[in-house]
């Protein structure tokens, strides 16, 4: 036993278990922090999907400023996903690049997970970020100023359409925080040929968004399949792609004239 947090469950009638406890503490950094490989201090909610349990620890991991982590919910396959990176001055305007302690629920939406740290980042007052349920990809999608965007965002993220909507404890026009919203970049097309037929693919995410396309070719016939089903053989079908996905069949390429797709 670490001392350092546990995820549990109870059932109905009452039975606890411990699906996995935070391990002890195995170094320090320079500044005193105390590090292990997992994070410590969990404090906000977990997130399940699909039988996955999503969540984070506000102390511990590499460079003691938290962790983002996943298991099974039996318990199996822990992982980080992301270690927060270290802060040279952890009591006093404690600045890095992605943030530190963050003390949130993440959102979850696809594949793709958003959060907040309560302080770090660029200025010291805390982020908004991004990462993939696979651990690739953490973004920092904002970096508080302290300033007329807030400071210190403590609680989680709701996501509606293509925009993130948030809260901030301080900072703002009276030092007495904000309430506010980040807009996500639009997803990216993938069109990639595939026998008789044209693969546009895009993530599951990517709501609210109308794919408008022309051609020369006369009227397309558009199939969609999301998620994608399993690979098809014939060439008037689309192959396997991402996670969505709409096609139309064309000549060979070798024989077909030009075309655009928007």
């Amino acid at each position: 036993m670490g001392g350092n947090g546990t995820i549990f469950k109870v059932l109905s009638d009452g039975s606890f278990s411990t699906l996995y406890s935070f391990s002890a503490a195995s170094g320090q950094t320079s500044t005193g922090l105390p590090t292990n490989s997992d994070g410590a201090t969990p404090r906000a909610a977990l997130t399940l999907s699909e039988g996955t349990l999503y969540g984070t620890t506000s102390a511990g991991g590499s460079w003691g400023s938290g962790t983002v982590f996943k298991l099974k919910a039996d318990g199996t396959s822990f992982e980080v996903l992301h270690h927060f990176s270290g802060v040279a001055t952890p009591l006093n305007n404690p600045t890095n690049n992605d943030g530190s302690q963050p003390l949130a629920t993440l959102t979850l939406l696809g594949t793709k997970l958003y959060g907040t740290t309560s302080v770090g980042g660029p200025w010291g007052a805390g982020t908004v970020f991004s990462v993939n349920t696979d651990g690739s990809g953490f973004t920092t999608l904002h970096g508080f100023t302290g300033g007329s965007d807030g400071s210190g965002p403590l609680a989680g993220l709701i996501l509606s359409d293509n925009t993130l909507y948030g809260t901030a404890i301080g900072g703002g026009s009276f030092g007495v925080g904000t309430v506010f919203s980040i807009t996500l970049p639009p997803p990216r097309l993938t069109i990639t040929p595939a026998h008789a037929s044209i693969i546009l693919a895009w993530p599951t995410n990517a709501i609210s968004f109308t794919l408008q396309s022309t051609t020369n070719l006369g009227s397309p016939v558009w199939t969609t399949d999301s998620p994608a089903p399993h690979r098809r053989q014939r060439p008037e079908h689309c192959d396997q792609s991402y996670f969505a996905r709409s096609c139309f069949p064309v000549e060979p390429v070798t024989k077909s004239p030009a075309h655009d797709d928007a």
